[in-house]
């Protein structure tokens, strides 16, 4: 294994009025600059599948999906006939 460094990006909010402006834009490249001289590997982040503008975002900006989480949700009321 090889080790790595990241940075894990908690979440970037830009308020309703000011989206489309170009603000998200700046903060992600000022991520990447950051991370660029602190000799960075990575800059990761988890996104709701639901989610279609911040996805979109995220790959216009190079980000491509390194993984994903699969969920079952117990409380569905959907009878399942196990396999015998």
């Amino acid at each position: 294994m090889k080790s790595r460094t990241s940075y894990f990006i908690e979440a970037i909010v830009v308020d309703d009025h000011h989206r489309r402006k170009g603000i998200g834009k700046k903060l992600y490249y000022y991520l990447i600059k950051r991370a660029k001289e602190e000799l960075v590997d990575a800059l990761e982040l988890n996104v709701w599948s639901f989610n279609k503008d911040a996805i979109m975002f995220y790959e216009s900006l190079g980000m491509a999906i390194k993984n994903m989480t699969f969920e079952y949700c117990l409380s569905s009321d959907i009878e399942i006939d196990s396999p015998n």
